[in-house]
């Protein structure tokens, strides 16, 4: 579905409830993503103001240059992990990967979210920093209600994937690195995990009534993964790339990239704790075990 497709469906269920576009006075995006920014420009266009993480503005202000330099910056490093080179050009050449435009939002219309809005019901919404999907990402909790808008920090049915991103104080320069996403997602999770969450209201899929039951499940998957990975370094040392051709031996090498980005995700984490070591062979990052 493009992206007037998408607004022609949202301006419909507005006008459903008797509201149209230009009476919205501002509207929160969780996180830099074209799925949930795409139709900022939009909003904008309709005299809106568009809230975003100062973290994530960079990328609402660029749009599809935002996507094309991080594909860029993914494809050299994806290849530095072990990717073979050939099958990452026939993957980031692919131009059927998405066929929807995301239009560059002016900065005029944007500006960082405060950290609590008050509702028409009395109630209060809290806007949190929750990295970890994105560098920039935001939910936001209810305390009178245990409402929590997860947006993609938790799904109903799958675990969200932490990304690879790249972050920079100025925008467009070379001096991009990228940013290890999952020591701050699972942080976050933990975080959201204290407050007293009653229902999940996610980006994608039904409201969850049973939140620790998905604060479980996330917490598990990565338990399991981490020690799925030590156990693999344990017998020797590795690229994310043999990683992850080792702990999925029939999935196509072309569609490992998904568990190479999760295993990378806890090599940042084992770096931190100093339970692996990198280096660079021929080019490739190679991790080893200290234990």
């Amino acid at each position: 579905m493009d992206e007037l497709n998408s607004w022609h469906l949202l301006s419909t269920a507005l006008e459903n409830l008797n509201i149209k576009p230009s009476e919205v006075e501002k509207v929160l995006i969780t996180h830099a993503h074209i799925d949930h920014a795409g139709l900022a420009y939009k909003w904008a266009s309709q005299g809106v103001t568009i809230l975003v993480n100062k973290k994530d503005i960079p990328a609402v202000e660029l749009g599809s240059e935002h996507l094309i330099l991080q594909k860029k910056l993914q494809r050299i490093d994806i290849i530095r992990y072990g990717f073979p080179e050939y099958l990452a050009a026939d993957i980031f050449n692919n131009k059927k990967q998405s066929q929807l435009s995301w239009y560059s939002c002016a900065p005029e219309n944007i500006e960082p979210p405060k950290k609590t809005y008050n509702l028409i019901n009395g109630h209060n919404l809290k806007v949190l920093e929750a990295p970890g999907h994105t560098p920039g990402n935001l939910v936001c909790f209810i305390p009178q209600t245990g409402e929590l808008f997860s947006g993609d920090t938790l799904l109903p049915t799958t675990i969200p994937t932490p990304g690879m991103h790249y972050i920079s104080s100025q925008k467009m320069k070379e001096n991009y690195k990228r940013w290890p996403s999952l020591p701050d997602f699972i942080d976050t999770v933990k975080s959201l995990q204290k407050l007293k969450v009653r229902y999940i209201l996610p980006g994608h899929g039904t409201i969850v009534d049973d939140p620790q039951k998905l604060f479980k499940r996330f917490n598990t998957h990565h338990q399991i993964r981490a020690k799925r990975i030590r156990n693999l370094l344990a017998e020797h040392a590795d690229t994310p790339f043999g990683l992850a051709k080792r702990q999925y031996p029939k999935i196509p090498e072309k569609r490992l990239i998904q568990a190479m980005i999760e295993i990378i995700g806890h090599l940042d984490m084992f770096l931190i704790s100093k339970d692996v070591e990198v280096s660079e062979e021929n080019n490739k990052l190679i991790y080893t075990s200290t234990k």
